[in-house]
């Protein structure tokens, strides 16, 4: 039987020595086997095939029993792992909060803790008779926000 631990540290070993890290190993009730990758420099899809291909020479017939896909993250996927906020760092995502509000702002900084987003923002300033665009910086825990995107604009 193959185990996502085991599976993880196969991984881990071919991607040593690249840009790439795992967002997710799981392996469904069904066989299924997901493993998904991500770089802040963006994978090339040879690197998934040589990870399919190695885990295909080490389980051998095995993993026939498997369906397996190997993976990069979609450019506007969720974040699932705090090292996904650290590599947009100085770009622009997009939260959606738990209540549902969307804020659209550039990463400052993010830990294993929370993460910060720079947000312009209308706001009337104390005295003033109309609002000027302000900067406001939002910090979140990551259990308080239903997703964070990278944004792409074109």
């Amino acid at each position: 039987m193959i185990s996502t631990s085991e599976l993880t540290q196969l991984v881990e070993k071919s991607i040593a020595d690249r840009d790439a890290f795992i967002v997710t190993v799981e392996i469904s009730a069904s066989n299924a086997i997901t493993i998904e990758l991500d770089s802040k420099e963006g994978l090339d899809m040879e690197l998934c095939a040589e990870i399919n291909r190695s885990l295909q020479a080490h389980y051998g017939e095995e993993l026939d029993n498997y369906d397996l896909e190997v993976g990069s993250t979609g450019l506007t996927t969720p974040f699932k792992i705090v090292k996904q906020y650290e590599n947009v760092v100085g770009e622009k995502v997009e939260v959606v909060t738990k209540e549902g509000k969307k804020l659209k702002g550039i990463m400052k900084e993010a830990n294993n803790e929370h993460f910060t987003i720079e947000v312009e923002m209308m706001v009337k300033l104390e005295g003033a008779k109309r609002k000027t665009l302000q900067k406001q910086d939002f910090t979140f825990a990551y259990g308080d926000v239903k997703s964070t995107c990278r944004m792409i604009e074109i």
